[in-house]
């Protein structure tokens, strides 16, 4: 990947999640401080930053997304403590719960199966229509994580503490038969198990969960599990990572809160240390086809941190 890496806002931006829509179209949603007021996103269309304000009709508010998940630039969910829709124009409030931390993770099948989850004691879906509420296994473990598949009604969640007060992780399955708990932890080294699970990404027939230990295979339809590990994960991958995306088996891409990187070709995981030892902490990383996105905080200046990474 050749990287091209810049600060986004003023002083008190933070970004706290990213879109792909292709090569040319790059949403980036947060805390976003410029000049002249206050932002919600920053649409990156052909290399030109567009600031898109998300303003809430009632009560009237600029939101501030923790998480956003796209259909289109007319459909776009925000997590942000509750849940709002953007259709281009105004934001729709369809729940708010007052606790930012409550809802701020989100993943999308399509426009008529949207998931939500954060420290909030249960995990909400939306039909199209109305929303369900599914108790989490585990109210003490926010979720951290969420992916599913493209094809079926099958999601998987990973639930964890605090990635500053890490120990406990669970991973959810949910499908037609509701929600089980196929792992659970109480160690964040491996004692007997693979220790903190961290994220999780649903690829085809198969969940790829980082662990501790090892990258978990787990197949979705017949619950087989396999896992892979090479001298670069056990020695780097660790606890430290946020998010895990990737294109195929032979194409996974993970990074860390202190923003280094590994991206895993089918035998062994590279690993890069990026910016590890500065000031930026990363919240994450967005991978589609050759195209890297990592967002987060910049603390030498408090502004917003953006990589975008391109393998040519």
């Amino acid at each position: 990947f050749q990287w091209t890496t810049d600060t986004i806002g003023l002083r008190g931006t933070d970004l706290f999640d990213a879109f792909i829509v292709n090569d040319s179209d790059i949403w980036l949603g947060g805390f976003i401080v410029l000049e002249d007021d206050i932002y919600s996103a920053i649409h990156i269309v052909n290399g030109e930053a567009i600031p898109i304000q998300m303003n809430l009709e009632h009560p009237p508010d600029i939101i501030r997304p923790f998480a956003l998940w796209i259909f289109g630039d007319e459909d776009i969910w925000l997590a942000n403590g509750g849940i709002n829709h953007w259709d281009g124009q105004m934001a729709n409030q369809i729940l708010y719960t007052g606790d930012y931390s409550s809802l701020n993770r989100v993943w999308g099948r399509n426009s008529h199966a949207v998931y939500f989850g954060g420290s909030n004691p249960s995990i909400y879906k939306w039909n199209g229509a109305s929303l369900s509420i599914i108790p989490k296994p585990y109210e003490n473990l926010d979720i951290f994580d969420i992916s599913g598949s493209l094809d079926t009604s099958i999601v998987f969640f990973v639930a964890r503490t605090s990635p500053y007060e890490q120990q406990k992780s669970a991973v959810y399955k949910l499908s037609d038969d509701g929600l089980s708990t196929i792992y659970y932890s109480e160690n964040l080294d491996p004692n007997g198990d693979y220790g903190l699970a961290c994220a999780v990404k649903v690829l085809a027939d198969t969940a790829y969960i980082w662990t501790v230990k090892a990258l978990w295979k787990y197949n979705i339809y017949t619950g087989k599990s396999t896992f892979q590990v090479d001298d670069n994960y056990i020695q780097w991958g660790h606890r430290g990572i946020w998010t895990l995306d990737g294109n195929g088996p032979n194409d996974l891409f993970a990074i860390s809160g202190i923003t280094a990187w590994f991206h895993y070709n089918g035998d062994n995981w590279y690993y890069d240390p990026m910016f590890m030892g500065s000031d930026i902490q990363s919240y994450g990383a967005v991978m589609k086809g050759d195209l890297v996105v990592a967002y987060g905080i910049d603390y030498s200046t408090w502004q917003g941190y953006l990589s975008i990474g391109r393998r040519y």
